[in-house]
């Protein structure tokens, strides 16, 4: 089977390249349309990394208005020319591409959501034109409704993608590469930092409104009230930055944006891991990497019960109300008192990560929906 990915990012998001990777790896041809708006700079528009996926580089036009429709434009005709595949588009918005070609050439178009598209659009306050947010709408049903099959990335997607009628809808979540974690302790970063042995509390992630880091923050006063020498390791970049900074005081450590390949350092340098996530849509944030991440550390986690989480992930997670910094403090506060807790719900995550989360049973779950999707395909 020949298998056309769409991204209009410069590379492919981590989890979905470790599914192209296994694609690849059973015999299957991975295509990666991707963008670039690196104008003046030499790159190859046709080139084959170490796993056998081949990339298509399209120079879209780097002016923010124009990046998505030139995208569009580019990755259509390229992908004319990657004949008899299935398409997959990595977001509601980039299956534009999957529609017009499923019209053009018949071939099966295939969704990979993780977020409501437009919902996100609004929690990160850059739509409030509403002639933008009708279209964004309109656009959702029309590539929902057209596309072969939507998946999921959990059940809690399910009503979203129905109610903008989709055909069929599956789910596969996320996997976990345990050989980040499987080696790694996080002794340099408690070094560096000086962070206190079973007192440190830990999130990685972005700093916007919904990612709910605030209320993390907010929580700290209630939790030094009790244990003084408690540190909040908060790690990542995004517009909340210096507020939390500062409101953090002392008690918090912001190392700022670190590459993925060092993230699992400092999640073994914390005690206990927190997704505050607190989007007001409860499409939006429903299953994000760090989630991922937090399980394959092997480390207690608090997680605040929005989209999916409590559904897919509540027997091995602490949950919480969101938007609600006492909360968060008293969990915090239990964990950090119970270490015999902390090391049985390390132990559960670590237990489910190949039932539910393998990367290899998971690519083959979704190779199978792609057959049957484009069972009618020329082969």
């Amino acid at each position: 089977m020949k298998i056309c990915i769409f991204s209009p990012q410069s590379r492919l998001a981590s989890q979905m390249k470790e599914f192209a990777i296994r694609f690849v790896s059973m015999n299957h041809e991975v295509h990666a349309i991707i963008a670039s708006s690196s104008y003046g700079r030499k790159h190859r528009r046709r080139e084959i990394d170490g796993s056998g996926i081949v990339y298509h580089v399209m120079p879209v036009i780097p002016v923010s208005k124009l990046l998505y429709p030139s995208y569009v434009i580019l990755a259509t005709i390229r992908g004319l020319l990657v004949r008899n595949s299935v398409t997959i588009s990595h977001e509601v918005y980039t299956g534009l591409i999957g529609v017009i070609l499923r019209f053009l050439t018949g071939r099966k178009s295939v969704l990979y959501v993780v977020d409501a598209q437009t919902d996100l659009k609004i929690e990160r306050g850059m739509w409030r034109n509403s002639l933008l947010l009708k279209l964004g709408r309109w656009l959702e049903r029309f590539v929902v409704s057209h596309s072969d099959v939507s998946i999921a990335i959990d059940q809690s997607l399910i009503p979203y993608l129905k109610q903008l009628g989709a055909k069929r809808v599956e789910v596969v979540t996320y996997g976990i590469k345990l050989d980040l974690f499987n080696k790694c302790d996080g002794k340099e970063i408690v070094k560096k930092h000086c962070l206190p042995e079973g007192k440190v509390v830990g999130y990685v992630g972005g700093m916007e409104p919904h990612h709910g880091v605030q209320y993390l923050v907010e929580a700290i006063p209630y939790v030094i009230k009790e244990i003084p020498d408690v540190k909040f390791l908060i790690v990542g970049n995004g517009l909340l930055r210096p507020w939390l900074e500062e409101k953090a005081g002392k008690h918090g450590v912001f190392p700022g944006h670190v590459p993925y390949h060092e993230v699992p350092k400092y999640l073994a340098a914390s005690d206990i891991l927190v997704v505050p996530a607190a989007p007001r849509s409860k499409y939006v944030s429903v299953l994000t990497t760090k989630i991922f991440d937090y399980l394959g550390s092997g480390k207690a986690i608090i997680a605040t019960d929005v989209g999916g989480i409590k559904q897919t992930l509540g027997d091995v997670t602490l949950v919480v109300p969101p938007r609600d910094p006492k909360a968060l403090a008293n969990a915090i506060l239990h964990l950090i008192k119970d270490r015999e807790s902390r090391r049985k719900m390390g132990l559960e995550a670590k237990k489910i990560i190949n039932i539910r989360f393998n990367y290899d049973k998971l690519a083959k779950r979704f190779v199978k929906i792609l057959e049957d999707a484009g069972r009618d395909c020329e082969s």
